[in-house]
């Protein structure tokens, strides 16, 4: 599976010295954001259970693009913004992966994990969630109040993100406009095809 990851200077620097890399917890600043760290614990278990344990225990996921905007712009264009931290010293590597070490998950839909949402098919459907809030006498923004029940109802809803065919109109884009991460526990020189250092605007 062809991806292209962007990493700081510094990162590939080390993988070239090390030979492999992986990401480590301490080091990912967003992780001190609680939304971040639930959502980013939820993802690491799925990809446990759907492409195996993380080879050292402390490994966080390693991301990527398999399409970076659709199936005809899946590589990052570093003429945009927002590819990589601004100012900083970058490198965009084209890395070539095992189907079955890589996690694809759909970018758009990636944000209901972030904020804890539902996703829904459908108009009926996001009315029928609403509908078991009121129940409940919850607000849909408290989510800390979710009862067991609902939450397990709105983390299956989660499982839609990894289905590369799911094109709700209400929630996301057919795959060949999809935006499409991918995740994966480790990085070694020999998986690299090309490299591109660069100034991220």
């Amino acid at each position: 599976m062809r991806l292209w990851t962007v990493q700081p200077f510094d990162w590939y620097e080390t993988l070239m010295s090390d030979g492999v890399i992986y990401a480590k917890g301490k080091l990912i600043d967003w992780l001190n954001e609680d939304n971040f760290k639930v959502a980013y614990h939820w993802l690491m278990a799925q990809m446990e259970h759907k492409i195996g344990k993380p080879p050292i225990p402390d490994a966080y996921p390693i991301w990527a693009w398999y399409q970076w905007q659709n199936a005809k712009q899946k590589k990052p264009d570093l003429r945009f913004g927002g590819i990589g931290t601004k100012g900083q010293k970058s490198a965009l590597l084209e890395i070539e992966k095992k189907d079955s070490e890589v996690l694809l998950s759909d970018f758009d839909l990636w944000h209901a994990v972030l904020n804890e949402y539902y996703i829904a098919d459908n108009v009926k459907d996001d009315d029928w969630f609403d509908d078991l809030l009121k129940q409940a006498n919850i607000d849909y923004c408290d989510k800390h109040l979710y009862p067991p029940n609902i939450r397990q109802i709105m983390q299956n809803s989660w499982q839609k993100i990894f289905d590369m065919d799911y094109c709700a109109e209400y929630s996301t884009h057919p795959f060949t406009q999809k935006s499409i991460q991918a995740t994966f526990w480790q990085l070694s020189v020999d998986e690299i095809k090309s490299v591109r250092i660069f100034m991220a605007k």
